[in-house]
């Protein structure tokens, strides 16, 4: 496997780079910096008050969203600005919880519990860490069959806080039980954990210039030379 960032990937770069030079052409090197993610074990959520009626299991109930920070976290889960009942049947995109700033007025939880919808998952993300959560959890917006389980989406680049994916049934079932503990006084606890590695590295591309043909235009040919973490790539 030759993932982007490894000695293994300098060395088909290199690989390629000799080659070309022998056939006459100009090698150049071009550094680029790249998102990286790799989750190194499974996520665990699990309630810590009292009586806490739900059992979350990975792959089914919950997931590691892509580009999540790493670490366990545990405290107050707080739900904001979500939509449940979950809006069956209405169009995607019926829920913006967590998109403004404005959303977390009065957030005090250690835990953001918000729903998919409108806008992009980082900017619930920063909102959420703005208003000083310490990891996210974010339930699927259920509105219909392709919005409701989890491993839908990722968090576009690397976040420093763990950030959770919940079905849509489990995290409304949870919106319910906060609301409820609500109002006999009482807080919802949470603790959990993401191990992940999630962080920017570095990576080069290899382009080789003819010496030969126009000097008005460019025809471009590419190859991709890096392969993904589980399996060998190009042969």
């Amino acid at each position: 496997p030759r993932e982007a960032s490894t000695p293994r990937s300098r060395a088909s770069a290199d690989y390629v780079a000799e080659l070309m030079e022998q056939a006459g052409y100009t090698v150049t090197r071009q550094e680029f910096e790249y998102n990286y993610f790799e989750e190194l074990a499974p996520a665990t959520l699990a309630g810590t008050s009292a009586g806490f009626p739900y059992t979350y299991v990975e792959g089914t109930d919950i997931a590691t969203m892509g580009y999540s920070g790493t670490g366990p976290f545990s405290g107050v889960v707080q739900e904001v600005d979500v939509v449940v009942p979950l809006p069956v049947g209405q169009a995607d995109g019926t829920s913006n919880s967590g998109c403004e700033p404005e959303d977390f007025a009065g957030f005090t939880g250690d835990i953001a519990l918000i729903q998919r919808g409108t806008c992009d998952f980082s900017v619930k993300i920063a909102n959420a860490v703005a208003a000083g959560a310490e990891a996210v959890i974010i339930f699927n917006e259920g509105n219909s069959a392709e919005r409701t389980e989890v491993g839908f989406g990722q968090a576009t680049f690397p976040q420093d806080v763990p950030v959770l994916e919940m079905s849509a049934e489990d995290g409304a079932a949870l919106v319910e039980f906060i609301r409820s503990e609500r109002r006999a006084g009482r807080a919802v606890t949470l603790a959990g954990s993401t191990t992940t590695v999630s962080e920017v590295r570095t990576s080069v591309n290899v382009i080789a210039d003819s010496p030969d043909g126009r000097t008005d235009r460019v025809v471009v040919s590419g190859g991709h030379l890096d392969s993904v973490i589980e399996g060998p790539g190009i042969n």
